[in-house]
Parts: C-alpha cells; structure tokens; sequence
C-alpha cells in the first residue's frame, strides 16, 4: 500500500476559498487522500488570530480541534500585525504626484492637506515550516498532496519529484 503526505497551506487556502466562494470539507480531502493510500503525514500549517480578536480565537480553536479529530497535526504560530502608515498629500485637491507632474499646468493656491492613513498588515507565514517538514518527513510517504497556490513550495515540489515521489500540488 502507498504511504500518502498531506500538506496543507491553510492561510493561503483561506484566502483562496475567501476570494472564489468556496469551501473545502477538509474531512472529505482527508477521505480523498486516503482513497491513494495510507496517511503518513496529515499536517495543516495556519496562522492563528491576534490575541485580541477573541471571536477569531473562539472560532479558531473549534476549527483547529475539528481538523485534530479528522487526523491532522495542526502547525500554528500567532499572527504577527504590522503597522504600515501612509501619508496623503493634496495640494489644492490633486494628488502630490499628480500636482508634481502637472507643476508647470497648475497653479497653486495654497490649500495643502495632509491625511494619514494606517494600514495593517497580518502576516502568519508558516512557509519556510511547511517545506521543512515537507523534506524532513518525505522518507514516510511515496505519494504527496500539496494544497497551496505558493509559487515558494516550487523548489520543494522539484526537490520531491527528484526523490522519486509523486506530486499532486491542488490549488
């Protein structure tokens, strides 16, 4: 019987199913993976909620037990927030860029606004994790589903093939 790996990008499928308007039954992709063979690896690699969206948390925490019970091992770290700020600058309602391609077009009057806008920026990257274990745990499975739109796990697929497994990449 043929050892199986299931590798999961769940940030990156969240984001997938978020901007197309699908779910996965990720118990189902389980079912389906096991239709190839026996589960080696069964592993799901996910940034989990700022500790004050205690809602996200709340919801989290019961998707992370459901994927446990289907038989995956959850790999998470906290989502790191990044403030970015950006300053918007208008000279009499144009845009600086725009007021300074057109300087010799336009007079100015005087009006001059300033705004500052934040911007947060979340990030939960498990990536360079996920290709790890992808290589440190190839010797258990012969056949490999990746679930992933990441051009980063190109040179882990690669490196796989090149170990003779085989590479189902869904994405």
């Amino acid at each position: 019987m043929t050892n199986v790996g299931l590798f999961v990008d769940g940030s990156n499928m969240f984001y997938a199913q978020k901007s197309n308007g699908w779910k996965i039954d990720y118990k189902k992709l389980y079912s389906y993976c096991q239709q190839s063979g026996r589960i080696a690896v069964a592993k799901y690699f996910v940034g989990f909620p700022y500790y004050i969206d205690t809602k996200s948390i709340g919801t989290y925490r019961k998707f992370r037990s459901v994927l446990i019970n289907i038989g995956y091992t959850v790999r998470d770290k906290e989502i790191k927030v990044r403030k970015a700020y950006y300053w918007d600058i208008e000279i009499d309602g144009t845009p600086l860029d725009d007021f300074m391609r057109k300087k010799n077009k336009i007079r100015h009057k005087g009006e001059i606004s300033i705004t500052r806008d934040i911007k947060r920026d979340y990030k939960g990257n498990l990536d360079i994790e996920m290709a790890i274990s992808m290589i440190t745990e190839s010797h258990h499975f012969e056949k490999c589903f990746l679930l992933s739109g990441d051009s980063d796990f190109i040179p882990v697929v690669r490196y796989l093939r090149q170990d003779n497994k085989y590479v189902i990449c869904i994405a």
